[in-house]
């Protein structure tokens, strides 16, 4: 009787043990997956900096910058190169230790770019159409941030342009 409740106790004790390593493996996975496809984005927009006929095949998302760039190729590589900056803060936030705080803080940072949040106003839509957990969190963050830096300016607290 005894052998019998000490090998259920092993097997079970096996079956979580296989399940913990399941686990393991299953976000070692996911994580590798969403790196080579930050991986690719990130090539696939160099590609479209360097080239500006190339870059014209992006969809700008009804996008506007500031109306002081004349030239499209400027006004077009600020689009890509912020898009690039929130993108690595999204991959940052998937794969950091860092809490939610620290994520937000550096959002504020990032954020308090003008340019950056000029891409983000023409971009959120298209962003908030993603499915998984982690994107739409992230996104929730953003436009969080973007909100109380836009109400601080209004309400002349900072020297952030709105």
């Amino acid at each position: 009787m005894w052998i019998d409740i000490v090998q259920t106790a092993v097997l079970s004790l096996t079956l979580v043990a296989i399940f913990l390593q399941y686990l393991a493996l299953r976000r070692t996975i996911e994580v590798h997956l969403r790196t080579t496809l930050r991986t690719l984005h990130l090539s696939l927009l160099e590609i479209a900096m360097r080239h500006p006929t190339l870059a014209s095949v992006w969809p700008l998302h009804d996008f506007q910058l500031s109306p002081d760039i004349k030239d499209p190729t400027e006004a077009l590589h600020r689009h890509l190169y912020a898009n690039l900056i929130l993108s690595h803060q999204e991959l940052s936030f998937f794969l950091g230790p860092s809490s939610e705080e620290d994520m937000r803080r550096s959002l504020e940072h990032v954020l308090s770019s003008p340019a950056i949040r000029e891409y983000w106003q023409s971009a959120k839509l298209l962003h908030s159409k993603r499915i998984d957990k982690h994107s739409r969190k992230f996104h929730e963050l953003v436009e969080d941030v973007c909100q109380k830096l836009s109400a601080r300016t209004v309400g002349g607290t900072t020297g952030v342009k709105g």
